[in-house]
């Protein structure tokens, strides 16, 4: 799994000497480092990083692409070994047109962009390799390095010559559909992605962005009558994700301790990237500690998306009643596993966020009560004290209603018609850290749930595929548990006998439910 770019100490700007006709010399300081997902291992072989000053474009705070002008580059060395820092330092002078807008009283904006240094080297199949593109990140991809984006500061002095404590990750899901996930730059790992997270995002990118029965691989629509193409290895939550969801009664989805929101985000843009897109609404819970970070994300990637300000307008003016796709909404709701109940004053409300004044935003039945379709849980289960509160809250979203458990889905702001027949698909991303975490497997089957479907993501390099038939981890035939050794790849040969691999990282992705029965 991935290693990360991070900023220890964000970017900032002083001057740099005397202010002369030319410009103004700037000196840009940060300091970084390449870690794992909860910062406990760093990057041990050296390499270079390359880090772009971009002027900041567009109110997403984007800035233009790695392949556009930098007004300053420097190259940096990470030394490896026990190397835990190191230091980006540019010295430059900035023209007076670089520093404030055409009126001369607003500072321009930049980005400081920490990325892999490209080699043309002949052993570049050994060199780390930047984690940008999740459509390539998978088996036979290597280590990767994810880039580190900041937030925009300004280069002419003052306040707003030191950038915000946090980072930025781009990943590009599909084509023209690129995914932009704010963390923080803090120690707190729940506001920072996870391994889990981001093989979650790229399983699905790769699998649901381009698996539509009516379209062809080149993403055109297909005039052929062919037979769809085979399920994807998580069968389970495909079938899901493709039945068909009328736009005032969308594909229900609730992520529960979703930190930056990057699963729940991601599936909401694929879901509208993709051919034949699905009318969904999805509900991101965790924490009030997750609440800024995780609604600055929903802000960041422009949701509600499939057409922006016009949809919206539309919506307002009653014109897409009967519509049959294009919408996409995401909202993030504060929620403790340990209640008893999700509090009915902090979730009934309409989707958008108002009191339901529209109605259009919902459907006419708004008391009507419905389960979620699908449940996401990701990076949740390395902490056995919370297993059997997550646990509950799963069956309790998966039961039908009046069985003693989803009596407030509504609440999650999942209104919709009312479908107890419905199969609730619980998906889930862990990546083993510790022995505590079998807790939570023992705890699901205790509670009724059973595994559908297992995955193991790896992107070990010189793999054939990302999941091959009859690959299973940690040698544990038959019981789908859980309990793999961290990274160790156990498969059967051609005759059954196990064949033991080299040590990879893995985190494995399943589907459950509660119970038997079919979908």
């Amino acid at each position: 799994m991935p290693q990360y770019i991070r900023f220890l100490k964000p970017p900032r700007s002083a001057a740099a000497g005397a202010e002369t006709k030319a410009g103004k010399p700037v000196l840009v300081t940060a300091l970084v480092t390449i870690v794992s997902d909860l910062g406990d291992t760093f990057y041990a072989h050296p390499t270079t990083l390359r880090a772009d000053l971009r002027q900041q474009h567009g109110p997403r705070g984007a800035s233009v692409g790695l392949g556009s002008s930098s007004l300053c580059t420097a190259r940096i060395p990470w030394a490896g070994g026990g190397a835990r820092t190191a230091k980006v330092e540019m010295k430059f002078l900035v023209p007076h047109t670089r520093l404030y807008d055409a009126g001369g009283k607003t500072q321009l904006k930049y980005v400081l962009e920490v990325c892999l240094e490209t080699t043309t080297k002949k052993n570049q199949q050994q060199q780390p390799r930047m984690v940008d593109n999740l459509l390539d990140y998978q088996a036979g991809f290597g280590v990767g390095i994810v880039p580190a984006y900041s937030a925009p500061f300004g280069l002419a002095g003052g306040s707003e010559g030191f950038s915000e404590a946090f980072v930025e990750r781009r990943f590009m899901l599909a084509r023209d559909c690129e995914l932009r996930i704010w963390e923080e730059t803090g120690e707190s790992i729940a506001r920072h992605i996870w391994d889990g997270g981001v093989a979650l995002t790229a399983y699905l990118a790769q699998h649901e962005s381009s698996n539509s029965s009516s379209t062809s691989s080149s993403g055109l629509t297909s005039t052929a009558s062919a037979p769809p193409p085979p399920l994807p290895p998580l069968s389970l939550l495909h079938k899901k994700l493709q039945q068909h969801h009328p736009y005032h009664n969308p594909l229900a989805i609730l992520e529960l301790g979703s930190g930056c929101g990057i699963v729940g985000i991601a599936l909401s843009l694929i879901l509208q990237c993709r051919p034949g897109k699905r009318n969904s609404r999805i509900v991101l819970t965790d924490l009030p500690s997750a609440e800024e970070v995780a609604t600055r994300n929903i802000e960041a990637n422009c949701i509600v998306r499939g057409g922006g300000e016009r949809q919206q307008q539309q919506q307002e003016e009653g014109e897409l009643e009967g519509q049959e796709e294009g919408k996409a909404e995401t909202v993030f709701r504060v929620y403790d596993w340990d209640d008893p109940l999700p509090p009915q004053n902090v979730f009934d409300q309409d989707i958008n966020g108002g009191e339901n004044e529209n109605p259009h935003h919902m459907h006419k039945n708004n008391n009507s009560i419905r389960k979620p379709d699908i449940i996401l849980v990701a990076d949740c289960t390395y902490n056995p004290d919370s297993a059997a509160a997550l646990v509950k809250t799963l069956r309790r979203c998966c039961l039908p209603t009046g069985a003693g458990g989803n009596t407030h889905s509504r609440d999650f702001g999942l209104s919709g018609d009312t479908d107890t027949n419905t199969e609730t698909v619980v998906v889930l991303a862990h990546k083993k850290r510790h022995e505590s975490e079998t807790l939570f497997f023992e705890l699901m089957a205790q509670a009724g749930f059973v595994v559908v479907d297992q995955y193991g993501f790896s992107t070990k390099a010189k793999s054939g595929s990302l999941a091959q038939p009859g690959v299973r981890v940690g040698g544990t035939a038959g019981t789908r548990s859980g309990v793999a050794r961290r990274g160790r790849v156990v498969q059967e040969d051609s005759v059954g006998e196990e064949v033991e691999e080299e040590e990879v990282e893995v985190v494995d992705l399943y589907t459950f439910r509660l119970g038997g029965g079919d979908v």
